[in-house]
């Protein structure tokens, strides 16, 4: 099962746009990295990077690896790497709802900055290799419609969540809100 991040302590530093995409661009690194190659990859000075990664540490989502210093330090993320971190369902008697919607805020600026930056990017319009989406849906669905978006979206997951390979060249982010609806009737 994937990695969960269900600390009160996790989910604030996760709240950081900055130290999202800093957990996500070490997965997307394979799970170890320098600070030079987590800098490059986040398109960052790597001096403005030890402040997060200490945060990170101190939570116990990354740890230095070896005894190297400066830009050479390696870092790996904890527990299992080979699948990407997960924010457990929030559970409403253990996590005060405003950290869980600082967290969101933060995947969700990420998003847009990443969105922002792909709109600049000059992409081929092509609707069958389509690589800039922005939607939002809202309908009605049965459970068993419920379990296969649950599947669907983890298996989108699972492929954005690949090494980089002689055929994985395109980076990419995915990112997604589901919530049920209140239906005001």
């Amino acid at each position: 099962s994937h990695p969960t991040i269900t600390m009160p302590a996790q989910i604030n530093a996760l709240a950081s746009p900055i130290r999202h995409e800093l957990i996500d661009t070490l997965f997307a690194l394979g799970g170890e990295a320098s600070v030079a190659e987590i800098a490059e990859n986040c398109g960052r000075h790597a001096d403005g990077l030890y402040y997060h990664i200490s945060i990170l540490e101190k939570v116990g989502l990354l740890s230095a690896v070896g005894k190297a210093t400066g830009r050479n330090r390696r870092y790996r993320l904890c527990g299992d790497s080979t699948l990407p971190l997960r924010m457990a369902e929030p559970n409403v008697d253990a996590v005060d709802p405003s950290l869980t919607l600082a967290y969101v805020d933060g995947l969700l600026g990420i998003t847009k900055d990443d969105f922002e930056a792909a709109l600049c990017m000059g992409l081929p319009n092509d609707q069958q290799h389509r690589l800039l989406w922005a939607a939002r849906n809202k309908g009605w669905v049965s459970e068993k419609d419920v379990a296969e978006i649950s599947a669907l979206l983890e298996r989108l997951c699972l492929l954005v969540s690949q090494a980089r390979s002689s055929e994985r060249q395109r980076l990419m982010s995915l990112a997604f809100v589901l919530a049920p609806q209140d239906a005001k009737q």
